[in-house]
């Protein structure tokens, strides 16, 4: 049941401290006619308080903190769960029960800990959910093929157009003030079909200067009006309609044999098809789309990874050795998560709950999965002092292929590592 009071409800009985209090501890919300330092504020929209000191409560927007008094508010809502009847009990993580972290760094299991932003150790009760946050790879470009065609300016762009065969002599390249290209010389392996591109456009456009020119004159004896130039106007007509018949043939060849920029990018889409790339659109002058995995450059995985390619990481299977006591922010699964009101963002709510005791939290949360976008989800949040409870145990592991078939259609989320690693027990 949900509880709603407003002020204009309540004229004698004012909504009073106690009542955000109860607001913030059950994931209620708020509306206010102003908000101080955030002008654009819309007095309908709700808002999620996350602390209060006297008259002053603190709002959470957009993942940022602003202020605002108690005499602004003017409705709440919350969850009463004493109206309802209901309770809803601390939840109880029991002693052996196995709880997931993933992660692609490079650490000793041994100094596992919390994060340095949230001070929070983040698990999903899902082994294949809580892989979907190893990266499948360091990072992605949306690139277009022209853009690994030009020259560039920084090493890094040039390493990754040298992997594709783009070779400039950087020697000859001319950049301008906001070190873009101006002028520069075409690559020795594009000269050859460069040259003859070249070759069948000049080709091409003298016949088009021969055809205006054979219309000129044909317009000028046309205008002599003499019978003894019918059969030569009637000859220039017939010269005139085979050579437009042969320039209109012609020119359908153009992608293909008159355009060198095309040649010239075919050979960087040949290299991406190559490493397993399809591109995401049709294009006839060979100006595709890319949407390429990218490496860091720190290790042997840098530069543009094959299309294949997934990182390495590890999953971190937990394992309490005593119950532990989280507080159930999502009301035992009766909230739903909002990606304008991140769960994940409300640190003053962790610290409070942990100075109360609570071994961690538990939040409605978002995973960022390959094929899915933001999936919807949740976390146990586990604090410092949980740590020392835990058992540890790692295993290699990589970011879930093919989620919706594998995992969620099935409603099956034990990844294939975690299965692996049961069977081998």
């Amino acid at each position: 049941m949900k509880y709603l009071k407003c002020f204009e409800e309540y004229k004698v009985d004012n909504i009073t401290e106690q009542d955000i209090i109860d607001t913030i501890e059950r994931n209620g919300k708020i509306k206010v006619s102003s908000v101080k330092n955030f002008p654009e504020h819309i007095k309908d929209n709700y808002i999620r308080p996350v602390d209060i000191d006297g008259e002053s409560i603190i709002v959470e927007i957009d993942g940022q903190q602003y202020q605002t008094s108690l005499k602004f508010v003017t409705t709440m809502e919350y969850t009463d769960l004493n109206e309802s009847k209901e309770e809803i009990p601390d939840l109880i993580i029991p002693k052996g029960k196995e709880l997931f972290h993933s992660t692609s760094e490079d650490f000793d299991i041994k100094n596992l800990g919390t994060g340095g932003y949230d001070s929070v150790l983040w698990t999903t009760e899902d082994s294949a959910i809580s892989q979907t946050y190893i990266p499948v790879a360091v990072s992605s470009m949306l690139t277009k093929t022209e853009y690994l065609h030009k020259p560039k300016y920084h090493e890094g762009d040039r390493a990754t157009q040298r992997q594709l065969g783009v070779i400039y002599d950087y020697d000859e390249v001319e950049f301008d003030e906001m070190n873009k290209p101006k002028s520069w010389r075409t690559p020795e392996h594009w000269k050859e079909a460069s040259d003859a591109a070249y070759i069948w456009s000049e080709t091409h456009y003298k016949m088009s200067e021969e055809i205006k020119a054979k219309k000129l004159k044909l317009t000028e004896m046309e205008s002599e009006a003499s019978e003894d130039l019918e059969s030569s106007i009637d000859k220039l007509y017939d010269e005139i309609y085979k050579l437009e018949a042969k320039y209109e043939e012609d020119s359908k060849d153009y992608w293909t044999k008159g355009d060198s920029k095309r040649a010239e990018y075919e050979t960087i889409n040949k290299a991406l098809r190559e490493l397993g790339y399809k591109p995401r659109n049709d294009a006839n002058d060979n100006n595709y789309e890319w949407d390429l995995k990218m490496g860091s450059g720190k290790n042997k995985n840098s530069g543009i990874l094959p299309a294949n390619f997934r990182e390495s990481g590890r999953l971190i299977i937990l394992k309490p050795k005593e119950d532990l006591r989280i507080y159930d922010f999502t009301l035992g699964g009766k909230t739903e998560g909002d990606l304008m009101d991140l769960d994940y963002h409300k640190i003053d709510l962790f610290r409070k709950v942990e100075k109360k005791g609570y071994d961690g939290i538990k939040i409605n949360d978002f995973a960022q999965i390959e094929g899915e976008g933001n999936f919807g989800h949740r976390s146990i949040g586990l604090f410092k002092s949980a740590i020392p409870k835990l058992d540890v145990i790692s295993i290699p592991a990589e970011h879930p292929e093919n989620f919706a078939d594998n995992h969620r259609m099935s409603g099956d989320y034990e990844s294939k590592e975690y299965k692996a690693y049961k069977k081998g027990k």
